[in-house]
């Protein structure tokens, strides 16, 4: 299920070329993180969700203790929440929001780190 979701995400946001999926394993799980990184804050992508699920790797956890932290809103350092609607998340990656899409999982988790940029009138 959660593959098909993946999939239709995809299929809906083929048209937007600037999408990164970026595939990460976690305890030798498949995770992607899907974002646009122009309107995205990279470096609070690489410090509060990138290190985060790095470290998360690299420690003797297992899996379910990562799915339940994330369940109970302590595996990273800023606020996210969770997507239970396809749609809803692609309209979310359009947004400037970052999905973490875990491929077991019937929802998705998102984090809201959108660059904003003043724009400057000449």
């Amino acid at each position: 299920m959660a593959e098909d979701m993946l999939e239709n995400l995809k299929e809906q946001l083929k048209e937007c070329s600037d999408v990164v999926y970026q595939v990460l394993q976690v305890h030798e799980h498949t995770c992607q993180l899907i974002y646009i990184p122009s309107i995205v804050d990279m470096t609070c992508l690489q410090e509060s969700i990138g290190t985060p699920l790095h470290n998360e790797s690299s420690t003797e956890r297992n899996w379910s203790e990562f799915i339940e932290r994330l369940d109970q809103g302590s595996a990273f350092p800023i606020p996210y929440l969770k997507v239970y609607n396809i749609k809803k998340a692609i309209d979310l990656v359009v947004e400037g929001k970052v999905i973490l899409f875990i491929n077991e999982l019937p929802y998705q988790y998102y984090f809201e780190i959108t660059k904003y940029q003043k724009a400057l009138h000449f």
